[in-house]
């Protein structure tokens, strides 16, 4: 991840940790789509200088048909799966 310029997460458990934060560009720029409490130690951001948005829920805040639609296939394909197995 020290490469990245742009990082979006969208795990609700804490995987971009102070760990990670360090390795990364100082002009990085994180989304974190993640349900509460969401995935990035963002005190930990705000101490390096790091942009961190949370916004949970934001693909159902600007597309709900579309956001809505993939979720519902997703579901299907692992309900799918589960029967098959």
């Amino acid at each position: 991840m020290n490469s990245a310029d742009l990082v979006i997460n969208t795990i609700p458990a804490k995987v971009v940790t102070s760990n990670v934060l360090t390795e990364m560009k100082q002009h990085a720029f994180i989304l974190d789509l993640a349900s509460k409490p969401g995935g990035v130690d963002f005190d930990y951001a705000e101490k390096r200088g790091l942009k961190a948005m949370l916004v949970p829920g934001l693909p159902g805040m600007v597309a709900p048909k579309t956001s809505g639609k993939i979720l519902a296939e997703v579901l299907s394909d692992l309900l799918l799966e589960q029967t098959q197995s």
